[in-house]
C-alpha cells in the first residue's frame, strides 16, 4: 500500500505526480535533465493493476475461468471505497465497496452460470449469479 499511495519515488503515484499517463519501465522515468529513459508504456511495474482488482477491490478467481469468484475486498487498506469489474467467459463480474461510518457496503454482480464465495469481516457466504449487496460492521 505504501508503494501504491506515496507520492515520492518509488511509487506509482510518483509517476502520476510527474505527469505519467501510462506505467513507466523505471520508477524515475526521466534523467535529472528531463530526458525520458526507457519505455513509458511498459508493463514491468504494471502488476499494481492485478493488486488493485484482486486485493483492494477483492475480485479474484477461485476456480479457473472465474467459474467461482473469490470476493475478499481489503476494506481496511486505508481507502474509503473501491470498484472493479472484469469480463469472464461467463460475462461481466463486478464488485464495489465503500465505507459508511462503521459499516462497509459491498455490492457484487455475479454473471449467469458462475458463483461467488464472499468473505468480508464476519460475513462468509456463497452466492449464485445475480446482483447482491451486504452491509457489514467494520
Amino acid at each position: 500500500m505504501r508503494v501504491l499511495l506515496q507520492t515520492s519515488s518509488p511509487s506509482w503515484l510518483h509517476q502520476v505526480e510527474r505527469g505519467a499517463t501510462t506505467v513507466w519501465e523505471t520508477w524515475q522515468g526521466h534523467t535529472a535533465r528531463g530526458k525520458a529513459t526507457m519505455s513509458h508504456n511498459h508493463y514491468a511495474l504494471g502488476s499494481v493493476a492485478g493488486f488493485l482488482v484482486e486485493r483492494i477491490a477483492g475480485l479474484a478467481p477461485a476456480e479457473p475461468g472465474y467459474a467461482v469468484l473469490d470476493v475478499r475486498p481489503l476494506v481496511d487498506c486505508g481507502l474509503a471505497h473501491a470498484r472493479a469489474g472484469i469480463v469472464t467467459r461467463w460475462g461481466a463480474a463486478e464488485v464495489a465497496w465503500r465505507l459508511e461510518g462503521s459499516v462497509v457496503v459491498v455490492e457484487l454482480k455475479v454473471p449467469a452460470g458462475a458463483r461467488a464465495r464472499v468473505t468480508v469481516r464476519s460475513l462468509g457466504v456463497e452466492v449464485g449469479s445475480g446482483q447482491h449487496s451486504w452491509r457489514v460492521s467494520v
